[in-house]
Order: structure tokens, then sequence, then C-alpha cells
């Protein structure tokens, strides 16, 4: 009976070791690691991910911890982590675009739409974006959420610039030069009205602003006392 005891236990011992062993063979590291294409941004981090993880056994890797670390990056939007067959994985990674530039102390940003500074101009490829002219991150939050108003709107296309001035008023400068002035609690729908008188007036003479902060558009023409 003792030695049928000690069979078993024996037995249940290896039958236990087996996959444990089996697991931890070379067969099952990784040697493929696919990662979608390196952006000028991320091309160094990705490359030093795909370094650390060649050759690890699969089964040590906590691919859900590892999405979570890539989402944690304030330049990633979202990122996936596959595994599609024995020692071979995909990384996915999207990029966050940007929607404006902002230059604090000479420093020129890519920021996203929610007002989030994420990298320098240098790490993307150049865009036709406004650029927001602030003193601190805060004011480019607060313009941001000005100009997302208008967002949908074609005027937003015209946009070169803008800026917080005073406590109460913003300045939206578009291409031709025309300043729009503004807050946050301007009608989103002023700027519908805006975008037909902008485009009236303009034929007769140069606009030098348009004040929506009132009741009346207030409009001052370049060279108007």
């Amino acid at each position: 009976m003792l030695v049928r005891l000690v069979i078993l236990a024996l037995f249940s011992f290896f039958v236990m070791r087996i996959p444990e062993t089996f697991l931890k063979l070379g067969y099952f590291n990784l040697t493929k690691i696919n990662i979608t294409e390196n952006s000028k941004m991320l091309q160094t981090e990705l490359t030093s991910l795909a370094n650390n993880l060649y050759n690890k056994n699969n089964f040590d890797i906590d691919y859900e911890g590892l999405k979570n670390i890539l989402e944690n990056d304030i330049r990633i939007k979202e990122a996936t982590v596959e595994e599609i067959g024995l020692g071979e994985i995909n990384i996915n990674v999207q990029e966050k675009n940007f929607l404006y530039y902002a230059i604090i102390k000479k420093e020129v940003y890519l920021v996203d739409e929610n007002g989030d500074l994420f990298g320098y101009i240098n790490e993307k490829k150049k865009e036709s974006v406004p650029l927001i002219v602030a003193n601190t991150r805060e004011e480019v939050t607060e313009v941001v959420s000005l100009l997302n108003k208008i967002i949908e709107r074609p005027l937003f296309h015209h946009i070169s610039q803008s800026y917080k001035k005073l406590n109460e008023e913003y300045i939206i400068v578009l291409r031709d030069g025309t300043k729009i002035k503004t807050n946050l609690d301007v009608d989103p729908n002023k700027y519908k009205i805006l975008e037909v008188l902008y485009s009236e007036m303009k034929k007769n003479k140069k606009i030098e602003y348009i004040d929506l902060r009132f009741d009346d558009y207030i409009i001052k023409y370049m060279g108007d006392e």
C-alpha cells in the first residue's frame, strides 16, 4: 500500500512539473514582434520595447499590463497587443492627432483636442493648423475649449492663431489678418452668422476686427476712426 502511495505521489509530482517545464521551453519564446510603422515621435521607445521583449517567454509576459503601459503614454491614443501565433505578437499603436500648435516661452508644442500638450513641433510632420500663443498650459486649455466650438465650421480653416488677451477677451486671428474678439460665453451659433458677415463685408473693405461679445456684431474696418 505504501509503495502504491509513493508511486502515485511521484506520478502526480511529474505530471505537475511537465506543464511548467514544457512551457519554459525556448519554443515559446518571442522571436517575431510586429509593431505598427514607427513614427518619428515613438521610434526610440518602440524599438527599445521590441528589443526588451525579444526572446522572452510568451507565458511570462503580462500583455494586458503592457497595453496599459502603452496607453498611459500621453502621446498614444490607443494601443493593442495581440498574440497571433507561437513566438509572434502584434503591437498596434495609434498616436494622438494634433489639432493645434501652442507656443509657450519660445517652445512650440503639439496640442490635442483636449488641450493636452503631448510633444514638440519637430516630432511630427508640419501641418497648417491654428497656432495658440499662451503664457501657461492653462491658457492653452482655455483657448482650445473656445476653438473647439467652431472646429466643424468652415471658419476654423481660416484661423491663423489665437490667444487670450484679457481675463474675458480672446482673439482669433484669421489668415488675412482680421481679428475676431470673443469670449468663452459666446453662443456657437453666432459664429455661423459671423461667417456670412465676414464673407460679404470683406468684399468691400479690409476688416480690422469683428467683436462678438455683445448683442450686436461690432465691425471695424481698417482706417476707420
